[in-house]
Parts: structure tokens; C-alpha cells; sequence
């Protein structure tokens, strides 16, 4: 999946909990912070998450005033979330999460085969004490579905 479309889906996601603040708990059941790719992202996920604790409305303006200041956060970016936005169903939904569960998937094993590889030639470490440490590594990645039982 290209950067761009999983920045897409990211930015979907947050699009329709500015749309509709009552999809905020289902998208909090299918993804976490960590997932989102881009830092503003994570970011405005992040304020989303605290508005949504407090019982607050979620919305262009609340997430302004709590992003004033961040980096890629600016009020223009927030309502361009929802520039052609349309309603989303929950299976709309579920597949845009599952997109970016995905994309944070794939940037989590590209990370872990460069950290293997550096560790395999530049290491003295026994090579099946790496190999032992990709493989659960690996396991922790394929495990994390972002979904809350």
C-alpha cells in the first residue's frame, strides 16, 4: 500500500468522527494511536481521544484550539478532514481501520528487517539469538489487530 493512500484512509478516518462524533467509539474499537502513520495524525487522534474521554464535543474548532501550535495541526488542515466527506457505514468504516492497521503493519516490518539486517553484519550477537528476536518481534506485529475484545 502507497503512503498515500494509507494517508487516505487515516485521514478518513478522522474525517468522519468530525462528521459523526458518535463513530468515535467504534473507530477507537478498531485502531489505537500508534497506528496512524503521520504525526499530525497522531496527533489529532490523540486530542480526538481526549475530547472523547471528557465527553466533549469533537469537532474543527475544539480540535484547533487543543492543536494550536503543533505542527501540521493548523485549523485548515483540521477542516479539510472533512472536504467531501460523505457518512461512512460501520463497514466502511471497519475497512478503512483495517487499511490503516495495515499500512502500520507494513512500516513496523520494514523497520524490523532493517534492524535485522544491521544486526546481522554489524553484530557479533549469535546469529539464531537474532534470528529468535525477529521471530517474536514478528509475532507481537502480527498479533496487534487494534481491535478491543
Amino acid at each position: 500500500m502507497s503512503s498515500q493512500s494509507a494517508t487516505d484512509f487515516e485521514k478518513g478516518l478522522l474525517g468522519v468522527v468530525l462528521l459523526e462524533n458518535g463513530r468515535m467509539a467504534l473507530v477507537v474499537s478498531l485502531v489505537q494511536l500508534h497506528h496512524f502513520g503521520l504525526d499530525s495524525h497522531q496527533q489529532i487522534f490523540g486530542a480526538m481521544l481526549n475530547l472523547y474521554r471528557l465527553q466533549r464535543s469533537i469537532d474543527t474548532h475544539t480540535l484547533a484550539d487543543q492543536l494550536r501550535g503543533i505542527s501540521g495541526c493548523s485549523a485548515a488542515y483540521i477542516a479539510d478532514l472533512t472536504n467531501g466527506m460523505y457518512a461512512f457505514s460501520e463497514e466502511t468504516i471497519r475497512t478503512y481501520a483495517g487499511k490503516v492497521r495495515e499500512s502500520w503493519k507494513a512500516r513496523q516490518v520494514i523497520a524490523l528487517a532493517e534492524s535485522i539486517t544491521a544486526t546481522a553484519q554489524e553484530s557479533g550477537e549469535d546469529i539464531e539469538s537474532v534470528i529468535e528476536t525477529a521471530q517474536s518481534r514478528l509475532e507481537a506485529i502480527a498479533c496487534d489487530s487494534g481491535e478491543k475484545d
